[in-house]
């Protein structure tokens, strides 16, 4: 058993300005923040087969997030992509990684909005002491039983950037039968729940930057060995770079779905 490490919260204060990562040329760039999509997430999706299948659902729609969708039509997906955004930035702020990443199969993209509020439109899945991880990782696993219960027809990869990525890992720790794979770019390491280990594992993409001033290179070398001795089979792209998702990476990501996707 290995103690919680701070990883993930060191240096989130350098990404408190308001700046967000966007997509431009292949590279992760920084931009000034936008609103965010203020539909409420809680509204009857359009996506719903029938009036009783609204009335079967036991989860909260969309985990009660904000949430942003490309891709192909929900019902039509043979795999939906959740990707979780860094701290500071906002739901849309991976969208454009919807146009790069290719599964080889019809896709769908949920890019959800962090619960907690920031200001400017910048949001956070926890703040920089921890407070509010907890609570982030219950919606979205409220978000995945909905996806679940409501388009079973479809495998889910689950994933992020930065502090999305550190939340996402904590979901190794449950047994997610529709989970595919997890995508983390650039996370910390902050083991708040240890990967299950046994049969049936998930497969895992890591990529990190060595040279990463925000989130150490190292805890992502520390998370691979750890998932190796659980068990886990982890396609690890480390690239010499910073704070980033270059477009090798996407590149890699591709051909790790393809992997994974019949």
């Amino acid at each position: 058993m290995i103690s919680r490490v701070g990883y993930a919260f060191l240096g989130l204060a350098l990404l408190a300005s308001g700046a967000v990562f966007t997509l431009a040329g292949g590279m992760m760039t920084m931009a000034a923040p936008a609103s965010l999509d203020t539909r409420a997430a809680t509204a009857v999706e359009e996506d719903f087969a029938t009036t009783g299948a609204k009335e079967q659902k036991t989860s909260v729609p969309w985990g009660g997030l904000q949430h942003r969708k490309a891709g192909v039509g929900l019902k039509r997906a043979r795999l939906i992509v959740v990707l979780l955004h860094g701290y500071g930035s906002r739901a849309d702020d991976l969208i454009g990684l919807a146009g790069m990443i290719d599964s080889g199969v019809p896709t769908a993209y949920i890019f959800p909005a962090a619960p907690i509020d920031l200001g400017s439109g910048r949001r956070g899945w926890n703040l920089p002491d921890g407070k509010g991880f907890d609570a982030s990782r219950g919606q979205v696993l409220e978000l995945l039983a909905y996806l679940h219960e409501t388009y079973p027809q479809a495998d889910v990869v689950v994933g992020g950037f930065s502090q999305g990525a550190t939340l996402a890992i904590s979901l190794l720790a449950e047994h997610l039968t529709q989970v595919k794979g997890y995508l983390f770019f650039s996370p910390g390491w902050y083991l708040s729940h240890e990967p299950r280990g046994g049969d049936d594992l998930p497969a895992v993409f890591l990529s990190h930057g060595e040279k990463d001033s925000i989130l150490p290179f190292t805890g992502s070398e520390a998370l691979r060995a750890h998932l190796g001795e659980a068990g886990y089979v982890v396609t690890w792209f480390p690239f010499a770079g910073g704070h980033t998702i270059p477009a090798a990476a996407i590149t890699a990501t591709n051909a790790f779905l393809a992997g994974i996707m019949p």
